[in-house]
């Protein structure tokens, strides 16, 4: 399985901006919730093809999911891309038992 996440500044941009707003917005928190459980669905989904359990791959999506968004901030206060080895050492560490 191959999990891609390209660092965007500009999409790392949107993205903050989007969540800051949420949460003072109710109706962008109620969206930014739905548009979160869909990118979920999709990563629990992936880990279910590998034959994970389905609360197993729940909770392994949502700590990819943190790592994400943390890196995403990460990198809008100056840190250094993730490389593709870290990357591929994340998507190990989702996959291993």
């Amino acid at each position: 399985m191959r999990i891609s996440c390209t660092p965007d500044a500009l999409g790392d941009a949107i993205e903050t901006s989007i969540r800051v707003w949420a949460g003072s917005d109710e109706i962008a928190s109620e969206v930014v919730a739905r548009v979160d459980q869909r990118r979920l669905d999709y990563v629990i989904a992936l880990l279910g093809r590998t034959g994970m359990r389905k609360a197993q791959a729940k909770r392994r999506a949502a700590m990819f999911y943190r790592v994400i968004i943390g890196d995403t901030t990460w990198r809008l206060a100056g840190g250094p891309e993730h490389t593709t080895h870290e990357f591929d050492d994340l998507t190990a560490l989702l996959l291993s038992d």
